[in-house]
């Protein structure tokens, strides 16, 4: 079979399933990642995997697959990948879960996106946002929520981005809830709770003078993202993290607000899920703002952050159950602004700024009770962190010299390799991980104020 010259060009994938038979025919629609006259390249042959979450029902390479057979009432997730000539991986598309059923399936549309680079997606934000949140969902659509916009102004909008950009005519699209919520806030966190599918936006803050918000709002995708209130009983609070436990958001230090001023908080509190019942927890040690956090099995890890003014380098450590606090430890520098992330036993934290504001490239490896040093990355502050399997992807940032494209995966040798960006500089951006394993980065701040573009990075 000649091979194929454009991924556009469907070739019928003829007994695609040897182990299924009697099999559903699914429909699919693959098409390459293209804006604008971006040029298409070959692809000799494709790989077609199809898995349940206990087996793999297919793995097959030949020409590109129209549709695939398959038993009815599996949860499956198909994948393609376009190989060179040497059998290597170029580019990559992945469905979100499917249950086959006997009743006529509508096409499976596939959008193949190189790996190994950043590629700008077609459509962007509705509104340009940044210091936003950024939340998966368990359709695998992400979304977005608050931020400040073009002028500064704080936002209370909301946009959900298509599982996978592609809408009914295959075009790159992203779809616009239109929903607000009470009150316009950016710094905000987010925490979507498995069990429930509901979202929750904590504290955050308000206005073109930063004020800390108390409210505390809960979104459910399953019910057209009604939004409900939180509270009495929460501090207002910015600047803070916070990490779902269980069927508990903990919400640590921050930001809060007393009669004239913003002051740093060592308040922990804890929301039960299933009550919404908010009770107080054993406090930080010491106050502090701009931490990091990380669940590193079942102990929550609070890294860094600034009291007055100043990088600390402790690392408090809290227990599952009460969520008590259980230990003390340090890193190797003190850290605030850093970026952070899980990766198998250990945490990698990653950049900041010390305690004698200077901007640093040093990573660490966390445990619960050591510091190791790691690999030295492009020195700043704020930058995202995702887990790409066995690598660490590190996407901009703001470095001395003001707002940095720098973009690096930390490989598991520790080695580090830089990856050409393209977008503009950025700071306050979202940066989520896909059901895919591929990373979206989402708006930010750039040098002409607040961004509306996409990026997706799809691992090697």
């Amino acid at each position: 079979m000649r091979a194929v010259k454009r991924w556009l060009v469907f070739i019928l994938f003829t007994g695609c399933v040897d182990v299924v038979n009697h099999g559903i025919d699914v429909p699919l629609s693959l098409t390459q990642h293209r804006c604008d006259d971006t040029p298409l390249f070959d692809a000799p042959s494709f790989r077609t995997t199809v898995k349940t979450p206990t087996k793999t029902v297919l793995d097959r390479t030949g020409a590109a697959p129209t549709s695939v057979a398959l038993a009815p009432a599996e949860d499956v997730v198909i994948r393609v990948e376009a190989l060179d000539a040497n059998g290597v991986t170029i580019a990559r598309a992945q469905s979100t879960h499917l249950v086959i059923s006997e009743a006529p399936r509508p096409v499976v549309r596939l959008v193949l996106y190189p790996v190994g680079r950043f590629t700008k997606v077609c459509s962007g934000l509705r509104e340009a946002r940044s210091a936003h949140s950024a939340t998966l969902l368990k359709d695998g659509s992400v979304l977005i929520a608050g931020g400040r916009g073009i002028t500064g102004d704080t936002l209370s909008t909301m946009e959900q981005i298509g599982a996978a950009f592609v809408d009914a005519a295959g075009t790159i699209s992203v779809v616009a809830q239109g929903q607000r919520f009470q009150l316009p806030r950016a710094r905000h966190s987010a925490l979507r709770v498995a069990s429930t599918g509901q979202v929750f936006l904590s504290g955050g803050e308000t206005g073109t003078t930063p004020t800390a918000l108390a409210t505390h709002l809960f979104t459910d995708p399953d019910v057209g993202f009604a939004i409900g209130a939180l509270g009495p009983g929460l501090i207002p609070r910015t600047r803070h993290v916070t990490l779902q436990l269980d069927e508990s958001l903990l919400l640590f230090g921050g930001l809060t607000r007393d009669a004239s001023s913003l002051v740093t908080t060592d308040v922990v509190e804890r929301i039960d899920v299933r009550t919404l019942q908010i009770s107080k927890l054993t406090p930080l040690p010491e106050p502090r703002e701009d931490a990091s956090i990380v669940l590193l099995g079942r102990d929550v890890l609070v890294a860094g952050g600034t009291r007055a003014g100043v990088s600390r380098s402790t690392i408090d450590v809290f227990r599952e159950g009460d969520a008590s606090h259980a230990t003390r430890s340090s890193m190797r520098l003190p850290r605030s602004g850093a970026a952070i992330t899980v990766v198998g036993p250990r945490a990698l934290i990653a950049g900041g700024i010390d305690a004698t504001g200077v901007m640093t490239g040093t990573t660490e490896w966390l445990t619960t009770s050591n510091a190791v040093a790691g690999p030295a990355i492009t020195p700043r502050m704020h930058a995202c962190a995702l887990t790409l399997g066995e690598r660490v992807l590190i996407v901009g940032g703001e470095d001395a010299t003001g707002l940095s494209a720098a973009a690096e995966l930390v490989e598991a040798d520790g080695s580090v390799t830089a990856v050409s960006f393209g977008g503009p500089p950025r700071v306050d951006h979202a940066c989520v991980l896909r059901e895919d394993g591929s990373a979206l980065i989402v708006g930010g701040r750039g040098p002409e104020g607040a961004l509306d573009d996409l990026w997706q990075f799809t691992p090697p």
